[in-house]
């Protein structure tokens, strides 16, 4: 059973969720089948402990939609990444790439060479004078 009634608390089977604040998108059709009501109450029980979880199926089984569900029933923010066989940490996580300056110079060896400039005024400036 899925109960939205209490102010600020979503009842999924036998667990309670506090909900979030976020803005829920325009629910989406969902029939609340007794096997979608059970995999429900997994994402929360999973969602309350902590834990993470891992969706596994056929390509166009609902594994996304039943998450889209869920967060909107829970009103917390959702990012959806498509996972692949090719997807590198990168493509997770980010990555530096060098940039070119207007001058052709990469960004990095400009920051560099600041840096030695400022290090090199430095060492003149305070620690030349101090060897005499």
């Amino acid at each position: 059973q899925i109960d939205d009634s209490l102010s600020g608390w979503l009842r999924i089977g036998s667990v309670y969720l506090e909900c979030g604040d976020a803005h829920a998108p325009e629910k989406q059709p969902f029939v609340h089948t007794a096997e979608a009501k059970r995999l429900l109450e997994g994402l929360a029980c999973a969602c309350q402990s902590g834990r993470t979880v891992l969706l596994e199926g056929p390509t166009a089984s609902g594994k996304t939609s039943l998450v889209r569900h869920f967060a909107a029933l829970a009103k917390q923010p959702l990012l959806v990444l498509s996972m692949h066989q090719d997807i590198e940490v990168s493509d997770l996580l980010g990555q530096w790439l060098p940039v070119r300056q207007h001058d052709g110079r990469h960004q990095m060896s400009h920051q560099v060479d600041v840096w030695l400039r400022d290090f090199a005024r430095s060492a003149l400036l305070h620690d030349v004078p101090r060897l005499k």
